[in-house]
């Protein structure tokens, strides 16, 4: 395995040389994506948000390490951190972890393993022994690691996961859906969003069987993967609490009506407004995408970093504070104009229009184009022929 030096805002580590990028290159490789640096960024910010609110050192779980980078810039990049386990199941992984933890000096501060996750997430079960954070940054899907990752975290702890598998969650793939989160997903103009909720669903799934409780903290969905930050709790009352907020997203395909249903026996079948069938999503979360106060203190933090993707995370996160979370779905401008054989029109000017026929409306951070609204979708298609 050929490496070269690289760096990544605070640190300089090696990483693996791709032969021409072919499949046999990268089944003897370490894992290292460099696109991935916006959302490690985020994730420091994060990470140190929680600790400013815990006001405590933290133990870090980095449980898919690959060349290290992830673990490495939690050690040096947060403060207040007490250890850092770098694990990884690739053997050359963990080796290259180790060489990257000497280049950085911070080897006082940093275990590597070179386990199976659920076998090292096992071990930390016992309350004393349990993680303030666990990072779970898989190739594909975090639901089989659930379980184990609840089990291994403090009552307050923080656990944040990637999904990178959005053929599955955003509908292509509805069997393989059903079967690692538990629910139907659909193909429609807002499919990342009940991508979103299906994975929460599935986390809720396995955290209240404990009696966990979760609150989301922060998803986003950006480039080829989802993002969710979440604290769990112990408390049957508010792990009951979070069950009331799974439920159902019904979606007529021909006019785009759309309605959330929290039980099953109260879905109509057909679409009230043109009489066509009803299509199904769920059971998933319907509760709230993120946590508006954490996100003004990622903002704080972020004006005293020195990041490349600086401009992309704000962007992203002044978005999200303005977006009204009661209103499920996002309606899509091209989406619709399609529908009505109308030219696109401008964002802005719909949102304009709605406002000043007194719906109330915001942008998504979701959808370029998107936008959500408690007006529906006879309103919304009454508003853009004015426009046109």
């Amino acid at each position: 395995m050929k490496l070269k030096l690289t760096n990544e805002n605070s640190i300089r580590i090696q990483v693996p040389i791709l032969n021409n990028d072919t499949e046999e290159s990268k089944k003897t490789s370490v894992f290292y994506n460099p696109k991935m640096e916006v959302e490690r960024d985020l994730s420091v910010l994060a990470f140190q948000c929680y600790q400013m609110q815990k006001g405590c050192k933290l133990d870090i779980c980095d449980c898919m390490s690959g060349s290290g980078i992830r673990g490495i810039r939690y050690t040096k990049e947060i403060k207040g951190i007490n250890k850092v386990i770098l694990n990884d199941l690739n053997p050359l992984a963990a080796k290259l972890v180790k060489k990257n933890i000497r280049l950085n000096k911070i080897e006082d501060k940093t275990i590597v393993r070179n386990l199976d996750i659920n076998f090292l997430l096992n071990f930390h079960t016992e309350p004393k022994k349990r993680f303030d954070i666990i990072d779970i940054d898989p190739f594909g899907s975090p639901s089989p690691y659930f379980d184990t990752a609840v089990r291994a975290l403090k009552s307050g702890g923080l656990l944040a996961f990637t999904a990178t598998d959005l053929a599955p969650l955003c509908g292509a793939k509805p069997e393989a859906c059903k079967r690692k989160y538990g629910g139907k997903p659909l193909r429609t103009e807002y499919c990342h969003e009940i991508g979103i909720r299906l994975l929460i669903g599935s986390l809720i799934s396995a955290a209240i069987k404990h009696g966990l409780s979760v609150k989301i903290l922060l998803s986003h969905h950006l480039m080829h993967y989802i993002r969710i930050i979440a604290i769990l709790n112990y408390g049957i009352q508010a792990a009951n609490n979070c069950l009331k907020k799974i439920g159902y997203i019904t979606h007529c395909f021909n006019c785009l009506n759309r309605k959330v249903v929290y039980k099953l026996s109260r879905i109509q079948n057909d679409c009230d407004f043109c009489g066509c069938k009803f299509s199904i999503a769920g059971p998933l979360w319907l509760g709230e995408l993120f946590d508006k106060e954490f996100c003004r203190l990622i903002l704080s933090d972020l004006k005293y970093r020195k990041f490349d993707n600086k401009i992309i995370i704000e962007n992203l996160l002044r978005t999200i504070l303005v977006e009204k979370q009661e209103f499920h779905t996002f309606y899509v401008v091209d989406r619709i104009c399609s529908k009505m054989k109308i030219k696109t029109k401008s964002l802005g000017k719909i949102l304009d229009e709605l406002s000043l026929r007194g719906y109330e409306c915001c942008p998504t951070h979701l959808h370029r184009s998107g936008f959500r609204t408690n007006a529906n979708i006879t309103e919304i298609k009454s508003v853009l022929k004015e426009i046109s």
